[in-house]
């Protein structure tokens, strides 16, 4: 091996830590910076996630519809004045 592969090695672990990193950040704000609620029905349970401004829940839709997906719930996100509902329905 020499120097030019290892260096490629090294950085593609690199670019792989900093997209990692990215991620957990963007995930960790999703449930730190917004208000969660849990509504519970018979049928299905809505959980609502509610941010301070409206670019944090434009923000943060996509992270909604993961959720939903995952959990198998209603998500709504909210922010001042509008809502965005995600459906866990594939």
């Amino acid at each position: 091996m020499d120097a030019k592969t290892s260096n490629r090695r090294n950085d593609w672990h690199t670019v792989a830590i900093i997209v990692l990193l990215l991620i957990g950040m963007y995930v960790g704000g999703y449930f730190v910076l917004g208000d969660s609620d849990v509504r519970r029905t018979p049928n299905f349970n809505v959980i609502r996630r509610e941010f301070e401004y409206v670019e944090l829940k434009y923000g943060f839709g996509a992270m909604g519809w993961i959720e939903a997906k995952i959990r198998g719930d209603w998500v709504v996100v909210c922010g001042p004045g509008t809502a965005e509902w995600y459906s866990p329905r594939w």
